[in-house]
């Protein structure tokens, strides 16, 4: 899985590369994508109000 993170930063677009030989954790798929404790809301919720509007 690659996930590309776009937004404001246009000079450091960040990527993430799960190659799929080890186990990621919820809680660390979180941190890394900076999903952990945003809001309250619950994983696999989709926020129309995040993001850029695009």
């Amino acid at each position: 899985v690659e996930v590309h993170e776009l937004g404001a930063f246009d000079s450091c677009h960040k990527s993430y590369v799960f190659r799929g030989d080890r186990d990621v954790t919820q809680t660390s798929l979180e941190e890394r994508l900076g999903l952990a404790g945003t809001q309250g809301g619950k994983v696999g919720e989709q926020n129309p109000h995040h993001g850029s509007g695009r």
